[in-house]
């Protein structure tokens, strides 16, 4: 009672495209290590206070891509002929978050360890198949990037380790099985 609940169902253009130019063209100079890194705790506080969060720089720890494509941009005040949108999810999240990005990755694959940088830009309503009415956070990123994690030298020890020990054991075999 009092109080109004208001969704917004679509990305607003004006302000989108205007974050899309800034994180294209001047979001570098940005000192990233300060921003936050993105947890259940600050996307709740972004959804309760969705207007003291706008604009302000996150950072995107690795987490699963679980939607993209690379779409045309159609007439727009930031004068781009195409960009990069999707969804990214992460294990320790409840949801998942809509991304929007200058940067374009047509070779990305769904399922793909990414992280990124970005900027915060409103709560949008969405019908989910298996939850209902569900609310996601937006982000515009100025940088997303594939993880690969680097390859381990214990791990190849290790299996060189287990072939050394099969094949002594198989002489140990051998050896006893003549001597018998």
């Amino acid at each position: 009672p009092g109080q109004e609940i208001r969704f917004v169902t679509e990305t607003p253009s004006e302000p989108l495209w205007h974050l899309m130019a800034y994180a294209r063209d001047g979001a570098g100079a940005l000192e990233w290590d300060q921003a936050p890194e993105l947890d259940q705790r600050l996307l709740d506080q972004i959804q309760n206070d969705p207007a003291a969060f706008r604009l302000q720089p996150v950072r995107i720890p690795i987490s699963r891509l679980q939607g993209g494509r690379v779409s045309v941009a159609g007439e727009n005040p930031a004068r781009m002929e195409r960009y990069m949108q999707g969804w990214i999810g992460n294990n320790t999240w409840k949801g998942a978050i809509q991304f929007h990005s200058p940067v374009l990755h047509s070779d990305f694959v769904i399922g793909e360890f990414v992280h990124g940088r970005g900027f915060f830009l409103h709560n949008i309503a969405f019908e989910s198949a298996g939850a209902g009415l569900c609310v996601a956070p937006v982000f515009v990123l100025e940088s997303i990037e594939r993880f690969v994690p680097e390859t381990s030298a214990t791990l190849g020890n290790i299996g060189m380790v287990v072939a050394g020990v099969g094949a002594l054991l198989v002489l140990t075999f051998l050896l006893l099985a003549r001597l018998d």
